[in-house]
């Protein structure tokens, strides 16, 4: 890149186009601190939720909260002191049952024909 002298002019244009762009880089690095603040609270955040979520996931074959569960809001007909309405907060699945991986009980054979049950068993199942 060639070194280029610039007149007075141009410096003056250069100084004021400055003045008017500073609020605006000023307001840019507010907001990237603001953002990077944000990143480790939410950083600090999903580390909680996952040691809270552990034992779902481990029940459920790896699924979350977040992703069986919603949180339902509903209104009720009563009204507090300050005239605000109460609602009741419930928690719902999201998804049916079968979402969860199934247990598959194996039947207990006690019987002499116990080979004989197994054989009927693998073949219905296929």
């Amino acid at each position: 890149m060639e070194k280029k002298e610039f007149n007075k002019f141009e410096k003056a244009r250069i100084k004021r186009a400055a003045q008017n762009v500073n609020q605006y880089v000023n307001k840019k690095k507010k907001l990237v601190e603001k953002i990077e603040e944000c990143n480790k609270e939410i950083q600090v955040l999903q580390n909680l939720i996952d040691l809270s979520d552990a034992p779902v996931k481990l029940i459920t074959g790896g699924y979350g909260v977040e992703e069986l569960v919603r949180r339902v809001i509903t209104p009720t007909d009563k009204v507090d002191k300050n005239g605000r309405v109460l609602t009741v907060t419930t928690y719902e699945f999201i998804y049916p049952d079968t979402i969860v991986p199934l247990v598959i009980e194996v039947p207990d054979t006690e019987d002499t024909n116990s080979d004989n049950t197994n054989i009927e068993l693998k073949e219905n199942n296929l």
